[in-house]
């Protein structure tokens, strides 16, 4: 319970209070018209991502510790928790002019643990936004039900997509894939991390692309909520 509070603090409390510098800075910057100011705010922005980074360093380890405890389990209500993730992440969704549907219904309630299901999000979040190559690209999130016990949810981009070794490695704990067009730094924990997050839940990842330039589509499963 500790360990979920601490990694809470990490991953919420702390990360919040930087979203509106990152995503606000760079649309001051491109309005202030003084060399002198925009060093200024460059300097701002430069020390807001450094902070990013060192944060999701910190907030790796952790996650890394977490996965040899047991979690604390609870209910998930999918649709509103994933718009908190996409109004918590609404920077990166701006700064490239990708848009986000979430088509998750209202009633769809999941069994897991809200830290690590906000972690999930956002890597996945943080690579269709690494991965788009063209502004105005989309990220769709939809929620079936697959099983009797299990709901499935994808994350679906327009992205660069992937080669067939790309999709067989990428979840691999020291992949690197070499991606020629990819456009922005990644913001977030790897996907082999990801992947134990999942597990540890009773889920399974994995991931579809038609091939190079025709997007990808993240799929991951969670335990359905007993009493829905």
């Amino acid at each position: 319970k500790q360990k979920d509070e601490y990694i809470h603090v990490i991953g919420h409390d702390l990360k919040n209070p930087l979203g509106p510098f990152l995503n606000l800075l760079p649309i001051l910057y491109k309005k202030i018209e003084d060399p002198k100011q925009k060093e200024m705010v460059q300097v701002l922005l430069n020390n807001a991502n450094s902070m990013r980074e060192m944060l999701y360093k910190i907030l790796d380890q952790a996650l890394q510790d977490h996965l040899e405890v047991d979690l604390e389990m609870e209910n998930i209500p999918l649709r509103d928790s994933i718009d908190e993730i996409i109004q918590r992440n609404n920077y990166l969704f701006e700064e490239r002019n990708i848009i986000v549907e979430n088509n998750v219904g209202n009633d769809i309630v999941a069994r897991g643990n809200i830290v690590h299901f906000g972690e999930i999000f956002e890597n996945l979040f943080s690579n269709a936004v690494k991965y788009t190559r063209d502004a105005g690209g989309k990220v769709v999130v939809n929620a079936v039900k697959s099983s009797n016990d299990m709901i499935q949810i994808s994350v679906r981009d327009t992205g660069i997509g992937m080669s067939e070794e790309q999709r067989n490695h990428v979840f691999d704990e020291f992949y690197k894939p070499n991606y020629e067009h990819q456009v922005v730094k990644s913001h977030g924990i790897g996907l082999s991390i990801v992947k134990k997050l999942v597990r540890k839940q009773g889920g399974r990842i994995w991931v579809e692309s038609p091939g190079i330039g025709q997007g990808s589509t993240f799929y991951f499963t969670l335990q359905i909520n007993p009493k829905k």
